[in-house]
């Protein structure tokens, strides 16, 4: 048992989500359907009683770091939200490989054109 009593599997679902990985990615990641993920945080949700991913990032966040939970309500808004963009910043740095699918699609898309052209 973890983070409040949470199984193995809904932790680890939610340190993934805590991380900014989507729920597809967290399902490609985990072997499971994004239906599955869903439920699981749905289950999640309702046994931490909280409804919000950021209320799940600051109680990952307090437990893993072990932050009081003992602030306000926009303290933990703000800190949950300073962590994500921190967190999912680390992931998303290299997006150059995006740039470079998009400069490929173009590239087939005009040369489609071009023979439909013709």
């Amino acid at each position: 048992m973890n983070l409040l009593g949470l199984s193995k599997c809904e932790f680890e679902i939610v340190e993934r989500i805590s991380l900014g990985e989507s729920k597809k990615e967290v399902a490609d990641r985990t072997n499971r359907s994004v239906h599955t993920v869903e439920t699981t945080l749905k289950n999640v949700y309702s046994k931490l009683g909280i409804n919000k991913v950021t209320d799940l990032i600051l109680l990952y966040c307090g437990y893993t770091f072990n932050i009081s939970q003992q602030i306000s309500e926009k303290k933990k808004e703000i800190l949950a939200s300073l962590l994500f963009v921190i967190f999912s910043s680390t992931v998303y740095t290299d997006t150059s490989h995006l740039i470079n699918a998009r400069f490929i699609r173009n590239r087939r898309r005009h040369k489609t054109e071009l023979t439909l052209e013709n």
